[in-house]
């Protein structure tokens, strides 16, 4: 998340400053340079049997998995998190400060300074819903709680009139906060995957989570193409294609609902 706050606001002021091949650029040098650390840093920890325990890891991958797949559960879980990681991946990482900066008037860094307030929300929202889970011992209602909050606050940003922009800050992190119930998909499939498969039950959610929330981008895009036609994007084309991410934080409080009470002190 502190990544996701940098590639924000910092690095579109840095575009303005350098250019976006030389931001991209810099950004690729950091990288390599990341890559060399580990490289030189980093060691494996020796281990005889490892050839011996991926053998038998592989050979069960597809057994767990097709166990998975017969849990109704887990596609409610799936679903839930693709539907409610949406605040990320289509708001956050795409649309919303464009969004934003049409809907305020804004420059472009200011926009995108404002979107990071998501995911600066979202770092004690991690924190805070994996302990909540853990202090009641449940993860049906942390997960309501999580997509319910959420779609209440992204309601309020996108509809309101004359919202203001200080406003704006404060359901932007209150959207990270509560759309971090998203982590409670993958500690609930873990628990409903077979025994020793938890590498496989959180493989299950992630491809729900990134892979499915992904299909929100273009959708939103071609939703606003249609809205707009000829002329630029207004205030009102956003409200009409991000209503959606406003329908997918609904499906998810329906999916919390339906999901049975998995946690168990095991």
């Amino acid at each position: 998340m502190i990544g996701a706050v940098s590639g924000e606001g910092p690095i579109s002021a840095l575009g303005e400053t350098l250019g976006w091949q030389q931001t991209l650029w810099l950004i690729g040098l950091l990288g390599l340079s990341l890559s060399v650390v580990i490289f030189l840093l980093v060691r494996d920890k020796p281990a005889t049997d490892v050839q011996e325990k991926l053998t038998t890891v592989n050979s069960h991958a597809l057994a767990d998995l097709n166990y998975l797949l017969r849990k109704p559960d887990a596609w409610f879980t799936g679903i839930y998190a693709a539907t409610i990681n949406t605040s990320f991946i289509a708001f956050g990482a795409l649309w919303g400060p464009l969004f934003i900066q049409t809907h305020f008037h804004i420059s472009q860094v200011h926009a995108a300074t404002a979107v990071s307030m998501l995911f600066i929300g979202a770092i004690p929202g991690s924190f805070f819903f994996g302990w909540f889970a853990d202090r009641i011992q449940r993860f049906k209602l942390p997960m309501a709680i999580g997509s319910g909050g959420g779609l209440i606050s992204m309601s309020v940003l996108l509809y309101t009139p004359d919202l203001p922009l200080w406003a704006a800050y404060g359901l932007l992190f209150l959207l990270g906060f509560f759309c971090c119930g998203n982590v409670l998909a993958y500690a609930n499939n873990a628990k409903l995957g077979s025994q020793d498969a938890e590498g496989t039950s959180l493989g299950f959610s992630n491809t729900w989570l990134i892979g499915g929330s992904a299909l929100f981008q273009p959708l939103i895009g071609w939703l606003l193409e249609k809205s707009a036609g000829t002329h630029t994007f207004s205030s009102a084309d956003f409200q009409k294609a991000l209503s959606v991410i406003v329908l997918s934080l609904l499906i998810a409080l329906i999916m919390s609902l339906l999901i049975k009470e998995n946690y168990t002190t095991e």
